[in-house]
C-alpha cells in the first residue's frame, strides 16, 4: 500500500491539496481545501472518491478550527461516506464498505510550561446505527526542548472500552 500527497499554497491563507492512496485492488483520489480566517479560525474541507473491484464509493468532509482565545481552541470534524467507499486505513483493517458517518468535537487549552490540555468526543454511526461513541482527555508539555510528552486517556462507551497511554 502506498499514499502520495501534493500540497499548493495558493495564497497565505488558501491551500489546496490533492492525494492519492494505491493498495491491492484499491484507488483512491481525493482533494481538499483550507482557508485561514486569521484570529477567527480555518476551514477545511474535502471529496474522495475511491473504487475497490466493482465497488466505487465517496467519502466528503469538512472541518473547522475556532479561535476563542488566544489560548482557547474548539474544533470540528464532519465526515459521511457512501457505500462502497474505502481508503488505506479501513482497507487494512479488514473493515467492510458500509456508508456512515462520523462527528467529533475537540477543545483544547495551551496552558503555558504545563503543556497544553484537550479534550475530545466523537461519535461514529453507519446505517445499522451508533457503532463508536468515544470521550478523550490528553495533556502534552515539553520535558526538555527536544522531547514532548503526551499522556491521554480515552473512553470508548458503545464497546465498553478504554485506552490509556504516554
Amino acid at each position: 500500500a502506498g499514499a502520495m500527497a501534493v500540497s499548493y499554497d495558493y495564497s497565505e491563507r488558501l491551500n489546496l491539496a490533492a492525494r492519492t492512496e494505491v493498495a491491492s485492488d484499491l484507488f483512491l483520489t481525493g482533494i481538499s481545501s483550507q482557508y485561514d480566517f486569521g484570529a477567527l479560525g480555518r476551514w477545511r474541507s474535502s471529496v474522495a472518491r475511491s473504487n475497490r473491484g466493482q465497488e466505487e464509493g465517496w467519502r466528503y468532509r469538512a472541518m473547522a478550527d475556532v479561535d476563542l482565545m488566544e489560548d482557547v481552541t474548539l474544533g470540528w470534524i464532519g465526515e459521511r461516506h457512501t457505500e462502497g467507499f474505502m481508503d488505506v486505513r479501513r482497507h487494512a483493517a479488514g473493515a467492510s464498505s458500509v456508508g456512515g458517518a462520523r462527528h467529533k468535537w475537540s477543545a483544547s487549552w495551551d496552558v503555558g510550561r504545563w503543556g497544553e490540555w484537550s479534550g475530545s468526543f466523537e461519535t461514529v454511526r453507519n446505517r445499522d446505527g451508533v457503532q463508536q461513541r468515544r470521550f478523550g482527555l490528553m495533556q502534552q508539555f515539553w520535558y526538555s526542548p527536544k522531547l514532548r510528552v503526551g499522556i491521554h486517556a480515552e473512553r470508548e462507551v458503545v464497546a465498553d472500552d478504554y485506552d490509556i497511554g504516554l
